[in-house]
């Protein structure tokens, strides 16, 4: 899955997963006890969040663009629920969550580039809520006078 966000000026933030993985079981504590059944899973993401530039080819439009990365934060997520014999209280239920080899890489000029994407996509969202709410009081209006009608 690859999800790119960018802005008019090109800036653009990238989230990537790499190998999804899931596993379910459906394997129960005691063979002989079959009203404790439980399901467990066990889940490995490769997840990658990077903040860069687009820079398209001047030259061939048809060229695919590139991402230039100016900060990222790329790791392994594993995610599974515990084993009977490790849960304290059996009540409550408990998922593990590990990261694998968490790396972080920010460049100077990153930060500059996360300001102004998240200035770009707050105003736009203000812009979007605003149409929004204008609209919501435009229906709401319509629908009264057709009930007073």
């Amino acid at each position: 899955i690859q999800l790119t966000a960018t802005t008019p000026c090109s800036s653009a933030v990238r989230f990537e997963t790499g190998t999804l993985e899931l596993q379910l079981s459906n394997r129960v504590k005691n063979l002989g006890d079959m009203s404790n059944r439980k399901l467990f899973f066990k889940a490995h993401i490769d997840f990658n969040l990077s903040l860069g530039q687009i820079i398209r080819n001047v030259i061939f439009d048809e060229a695919e663009p590139e991402f230039q990365q100016y900060a990222f934060f790329h790791t392994t997520i594993g995610l599974r629920n515990a084993f009977q014999d490790e849960l304290l209280n059996e009540d409550k239920e408990l998922i593990l969550l590990t990261l694998k080899r968490p790396l972080v890489y920010i460049q100077p000029i990153a930060v500059d580039k996360a300001i102004l994407v998240w200035l770009n996509y707050k105003n736009a969202y203000e812009y979007w809520a605003e149409k929004r709410a204008n609209l919501c009081y435009e229906h709401s209006q319509a629908t009264a006078q057709q009930q007073q009608q």
